[in-house]
């Protein structure tokens, strides 16, 4: 079956038209950066002058600062409101949602609740057949064509082995092979391995601590690479030592996606690997301090975004719970959009120290960025404060280096630290890993 009939079968079962966006979005990520920026505005200001008529929490908004949309410009109505934070939606979500009369057809989501809370949220039609298009067209850019075929390993909110019939036919139709991951010992990533190897995926997709986990045991055992056309890494931070062993394990190059589907972002890495390029037509893209103000490109702080076309719930400002900066400079591709320039992680990723403050984790990040053994870590901290610093390394620990990058930890956290090498991560429910777990409040 071609591609242009995939899509056209799948938008039939959803009621969507990703079929008819998508070559529209392979045009304008060619516009020129102003002309990408001009639209994008406009788009945001119908956005604003919709939520300030029928969205009850922004109307409220809009009054008591005296704006009025349709009038004042976009950017400053937008520059006035405060950042909006999962927990305000998660209390009301009514709220957020146009009045009765005025609500498009819309699909009940929710995100895989990495912090052990799902979020709950409606997408409109309309803004997922935009969030489909946009990531079969950054697919695109690592070779995929509509219809090739895909591997997916991650958890049950990224891959659904299984399922009903409606489901099945869907995978069938994108011609998707969802993985059960399994416990991840020998014989699950041996049958993994062995499926990748029957379907010859175009793509790999999942999250980088599971494909990583595939990859070192691929390298361990002698296996032959398992060949893919490229692989992509997405919902977890990918650290220089995965993107290198998967690599190798695979024989292909290694993409990084970024996303967040309640308001409709998704940021990708071409073939330059120069940050992540942002589907600007369907998200507006802010870095904000911590007071909500927006900070100039190059400036690492909170990633605040706006989807800009789901209006079965309209969320502005939305903090995305991840820190990272903008590059607005061109990209050797010659693609217009705006790129993220780097991504630090999650903002709850913090440590207590032993004085009673905070580290970051992006400090973490510096410490272990003089540690090029380390392929990847996750630090976990108990009720005491004492650290566990999780390392796999498929070249093994050189002597003494475990030692130094625990001091270097204790130097800055106060507290003690014991690095373990080789030993289990602590993973989500959905099989995610988080880079940080505190248990002491506010890290997590």
């Amino acid at each position: 079956m071609s591609g242009t009939l995939r899509l056209t079968a799948i938008d039939l079962a959803r009621r969507t038209d990703t079929r008819r966006r998508l070559p529209r979005l392979r045009r304008s990520q060619h516009w020129p950066r102003e002309r990408l920026a001009a639209a994008q505005q406009d788009r945001l200001a119908g956005l604003l002058e919709f939520a300030g008529r029928y969205v009850p929490h922004y109307r409220e908004e809009f009054a008591r600062l005296g704006c009025v949309p349709g009038v004042d410009a976009a950017t400053r109505i937008l520059a006035a409101l405060p950042v909006l934070t999962k927990d305000e939606v998660r209390v009301a979500p009514d709220r957020f949602r146009p009045d009765p009369g005025r609500r498009p057809p819309a699909m009940a989501r929710r995100t895989g609740g990495s912090t052990g809370e799902p979020f709950r949220y409606l997408v409109g039609r309309e803004a997922f057949a935009a969030q489909w298009a946009a990531l079969y067209r950054a697919w695109e850019w690592c070779g995929y064509g509509v219809g090739d075929p895909v591997v997916t390993l991650g958890g049950a909110s990224l891959a659904r082995a299984g399922g009903g019939l409606a489901r099945r036919v869907y995978s069938l139709l994108r011609n998707d092979h969802p993985v059960a991951v399994g416990a991840l010992d020998g014989p699950d990533l041996n049958r993994i391995a062995a499926e990748i190897h029957r379907v010859g995926p175009r793509l790999l997709y999942g999250y980088p601590s599971l494909i990583y986990r595939l990859a070192d045991h691929v390298l361990a055992q002698g296996g032959p690479p398992l060949r893919p056309q490229a692989v992509i890494t997405t919902s977890e931070m990918l650290f220089p030592g995965q993107r290198r062993l998967i690599g190798q394990a695979c024989a292909a190059p290694v993409f990084d996606f970024y996303g967040c589907n309640e308001v409709n972002l998704i940021a990708s890495e071409c073939a330059c690997h120069d940050g992540h390029h942002v589907a600007m037509e369907t998200c507006l893209l802010e870095i904000a301090d911590g007071e909500g103000q927006v900070l100039p490109a190059g400036t690492g702080g909170r990633l605040v975004a706006t989807g800009l076309l789901n209006r079965a719930m309209v969320l502005v400002r939305y903090d995305t719970g991840d820190l990272g900066s903008l590059e607005t400079g061109a990209c050797a591709c010659g693609r217009g959009l705006v790129r993220i320039r780097s991504l630090e992680g999650r903002s709850r990723d913090l440590l207590r120290t032993a004085a009673g403050g905070v580290v970051h984790g992006v400090e973490i990040n510096r410490i272990v960025a003089g540690h090029p053994w380390v392929d990847r870590w996750q630090i976990v901290q108990d009720e005491t404060g004492a650290i566990v610093v999780n390392v796999a390394s498929a070249a093994g620990e050189p002597p003494g280096e475990g030692q130094t990058l625990a001091a270097a930890i204790a130097d800055l956290s106060g507290c003690p630290v014991d690095v373990q090498v080789g030993g289990a991560f602590v993973e989500t429910a959905g099989r995610k890993t988080r880079v940080i777990i505190s248990r002491q409040g506010d890290g997590g």
